[in-house]
């Protein structure tokens, strides 16, 4: 079952992959003669602005391929998008590219731009495929770029060191939108200090319209989602493996301790990665489970000469799970694929001993730790599969962690499977 596990989970994953590829959603586009077409669109809810889009007149017919070329715009899930011949700043922002021209590598093209805000004055943006944003006011009918250029300047005062470059900052866009906002006075103080970024220039365009006593025609609602959290039940399966040089410690690495099966539970805090349909987010998880074992190892030197070894391994945990979780809707149900990394404290450990010696009619009995050394913290690594069904959930999952010695001659583990039953709130 251990090694099926992580192949099922890749079977599963390359299967939501391909449901993932539609998710078809009434839209519409507005051909280039001005004519509207109603019906669906394909949406990816991608970082990126979409290169293409797909549109189906109806659910029985196959669709029909359109490019920022073919169409004036389209609407789909609340959002707007429009095809504009722009600018595009081609240099990099992450400091190992940067260069050390101050000259701005512009380009054109013809793309879909997202709508931000649109109204008297109007915000768009894209994200384009090399992963780089920029952001556009519409001007006279024509789509500005504000100008944001990073480069690397060399030092040559004095008391610098020699060859050293400083990150120098184009940050142009502070006057274009001073001056494309400029019927407002009140917020132009507010500019030397703003940042080119999606949350930034939607407040300050909300600003701007509160100051004008107007409203904007359409703002786009933030990507950032809320968390969801709820609570989760189940049971854990608990083996320990131990690994020790040949001829010791015997009563620990040679015992057969079954598999311990007890309830596991706890509360979790899912936070979705901004757009992507929500398929990628964050779950974090407060989480208690336990394990008690023992096994019975003997040692013979003759027939009325021999030791039991009656171990009782065990512990109560409590977990912090951190896992990326990857979600496809198939239908009504939510699959889902998570991978991450478990920290657990032993808040009561069970480890013990108890000797029996019998030599002939002569029995003793000495009670002691099993390990002689061993450790409250245990590092772990963790992937499960699941499915969600409105705000029920369901879980496998594998674990396997460092286990319970900290002897450098006793190497340990622990594995460990869940099946949990979850409620969101």
């Amino acid at each position: 079952m251990k090694k099926k596990f992580p192949g099922f989970c890749a079977l599963l994953f390359f299967v939501s992959i391909g449901y993932s590829q539609q998710n078809y959603l009434p839209g519409s586009i507005v051909k280039l003669n001005g004519d509207t077409l109603k019906g669906f669109i394909n949406y990816q809810n991608s970082e990126k602005n979409p290169l293409n889009i797909y549109f189906r007149i109806d659910m029985d017919h196959e669709p029909d391929i359109f490019s920022p070329q073919k169409v004036q715009s389209f609407t789909v899930a609340d959002e707007i998008y429009i095809s504009a011949t722009v600018s595009i700043n081609e240099g990099s922002y992450r400091i190992q590219d940067l260069g050390n021209s101050p000259e701005i590598m512009l380009n054109s093209a013809t793309v879909f731009l997202q709508a931000l805000v649109r109204g008297n004055k109007s915000l768009y943006y894209l994200k384009d495929s090399e992963g780089r944003e920029q952001f556009y006011v519409e001007l006279d009918s024509r789509y500005e770029l504000l100008i944001y250029h990073k480069y690397l300047r060399n030092l040559t005062n004095s008391g610098d060191i020699a060859g050293a470059n400083s990150i120098t900052e184009d940050k142009r866009y502070i006057g274009q939108l001073s001056y494309y906002l400029s019927d407002c006075p009140g917020i132009q103080s507010g500019l030397r200090n703003l940042k080119l970024s999606k949350q930034s220039l939607v407040k300050l365009f909300r600003q701007y319209y509160e100051c004008m006593n107007a409203t904007a025609v359409y703002v786009k609602e933030s990507d950032e989602t809320k968390a969801d959290w709820g609570v989760f039940a189940g049971l854990s399966l608990t083996g320990l493996k131990f690994d020790a040089e040949k001829g010791s410690l015997d009563e620990i690495v040679n015992s057969d301790f079954p598999v311990s099966t007890n309830v596991a539970f706890g509360v979790f805090l899912n936070k979705k990665l901004s757009r992507n349909l929500g398929r990628f987010s964050l779950q974090n998880e407060l989480f208690f489970s336990s394990y008690k074992t023992d096994a019975i190892y003997t040692e013979v030197s003759s027939e009325n000469q021999y030791v039991n070894n009656n171990i009782t391994l065990g512990g109560f945990f409590i977990k912090l799970n951190n896992m990326f979780q990857y979600s496809v809707p198939v239908k009504d149900v939510s699959l889902m694929i998570r991978l991450g990394i478990s920290n657990g404290w032993n808040l009561h450990e069970t480890n013990q001993n108890i000797v029996e010696s019998v030599f002939y009619t002569t029995k003793t009995t000495v009670i002691k730790p099993a390990i002689d050394g061993t450790r409250k913290y245990a590092f772990g690594i963790l992937g499960g599969i699941g499915a969600g069904y409105k705000r029920l959930s369901m879980d496998i999952r594998y674990e396997q962690n460092s286990g319970m010695s900290d002897m450098p001659a006793l190497k340990s583990s622990a594995k460990v499977f869940y099946m949990l039953v979850g409620y969101r709130f």
